[in-house]
């Protein structure tokens, strides 16, 4: 049979559990249980059975983690990871040059605060080309190379160019106005068309904004801020 429990019994495990972590990480379930039962003593609503289940269950949620004095409450308590954090879900897309260059800080203290978002489900990361690219745990399979692109900064430059001018423009028009080598601009300009953020006119190689594909990005980037 099942073991059923209320959102008041999680809670109220949860907080011990935090109070455990003040002293020590949570190194072994059953030693943790052990403690939880001590302190709820005497508390008929609590079996050893609901004890385990809850325990178990927020490991699942990943609202505590095994080898970790820490939960997920308390991730963001220290200032630099919580900015690292709101970093990433302002510039979805991210890398760690990115944060390192945001904060002035070296790649191994980088890693420590990100391995510890990751591990509490804030972040995660794919490969895309050579990068480790970070993005929000929200954010959507289908968004990840987009974001990624147009947080380039040369991508950037490029979307810029086209918002700037009234009129079409072509590679070699991106290449003059952006001193940008027009083997670069080819790269990224077959990108932003291959994404749909940039389309043909009726001029011959001259491109535009598509700006309805363009917007509806723009929006599901800051959707999950």
């Amino acid at each position: 049979m099942s073991v059923v429990y209320s959102k008041n019994d999680e809670e109220i495990i949860y907080n011990l559990i935090r109070k455990y972590t003040h002293k020590k990480p949570i190194s072994k379930i059953m030693e943790l249980a052990h403690f939880l039962n001590y302190q709820l003593k005497g508390n008929q609503n609590f079996t050893k059975a609901k004890i385990l289940r809850i325990i178990k269950d927020l490991i699942k949620k990943r609202l505590i983690i095994i080898g970790s004095k820490l939960v997920k409450d308390n991730i963001l308590a220290n200032r630099l990871r919580r900015q690292i954090y709101e970093y990433i879900l302002n510039n979805p897309g991210s890398t760690i040059y990115n944060l390192r260059k945001a904060f002035h800080i070296g790649a191994n203290q980088v890693i420590w605060h990100l391995n510890f978002l990751i591990k509490f489900e804030f972040v995660k990361t794919i490969r895309i080309e050579k990068h480790k690219v970070i993005f929000s745990f929200e954010s959507e399979s289908k968004y990840y190379k987009i974001f990624y692109y147009i947080a380039n900064e040369k991508v950037k430059s490029i979307l810029n160019a086209f918002k700037e001018n009234k009129h079409p423009l072509s590679p070699l028009d991106l290449s003059k106005l952006l001193c940008m080598h027009y083997i670069t601009v080819k790269k990224y300009l077959e990108i932003l068309i291959d994404t749909k953020i940039v389309e043909l006119t009726n001029e011959k190689r001259k491109y535009v904004i598509n700006y309805d594909v363009y917007n509806e990005i723009i929006f599901r980037r800051n959707k999950i801020k």
